[in-house]
């Protein structure tokens, strides 16, 4: 329930992002907010993954595996666009409103993320597993966001230098979190392929 809660919280997002980047004229939030529409896609194949495939391992791996490719997809763009911004500076001057507006709710993206993460970190399950992956990356962007929306209502100098920083090193923290990913994915694959064997070897023994 609260996966489903949390995807359309992003998809929601996703909208407000576009609109504030469309009247703002700021490729960034347009950016965030395909990364916020990459989030709630995630979440919804856990979720989905979790009713349907609730105790097919297989079956979970290639959710598991589909929810790496977006987050890994969504990440390179975005550290792409943060290394863009040490050579190319973009102007982080918003109105105070919608500056004021996205700290907020990015406060409250991170405090749901961060809830998130604790709630699903020690629980052995893969689909899980991959819930506290998305809500990792969603935590990364949420503090880029504030980042962003802080520096715009001090009115920083220089502020397309600090924003790279910390876009490309949350941007990092999240292709790590992919990795790891991975290797659970992997390990699950060598776990599935034991099952496997053993269940073809009873089955013979029985024979």
């Amino acid at each position: 329930m609260l996966g489903y809660a949390t995807m359309w919280f992003n998809y929601v997002w996703a909208v407000v992002k576009f609109f504030i980047g469309v009247f703002a004229g700021s490729f960034f939030f347009f950016l965030s907010g395909m990364y916020s529409a990459c989030l709630g896609l995630a979440r919804f194949l856990t979720s989905d993954g979790m009713g349907i495939a609730k105790h097919d391992l297989r079956s979970q791996r290639e959710t598991y595996s589909k929810v790496i490719l977006i987050l890994l997809a969504a990440t390179a763009v975005s550290v792409a666009y943060m290394i863009r911004l040490f050579f190319i500076p973009s102007d982080f001057v918003y109105r105070t409103w919608v500056a004021a507006f996205t700290a907020v709710i990015a406060i409250a993206e991170f405090v749901i993320a961060a809830f998130g993460v604790v709630h699903s970190f020690r629980r052995k399950d893969l689909l899980l597993s991959s819930i506290t992956g998305v809500n990792l990356h969603s935590a990364f962007s949420a503090i880029v966001l504030a980042q962003v929306s802080v520096l715009s209502l001090i009115k920083k100098e220089n502020a397309s230098f600090y924003v790279s920083v910390g876009g490309v090193v949350f941007g990092v923290l999240g292709l790590l979190v992919c990795l790891i990913m991975c290797v659970v994915y992997y390990k699950a694959g060598k776990y599935l392929k034991k099952l496997e064997f053993t269940e073809e070897t009873t089955s013979d023994s029985f024979r």
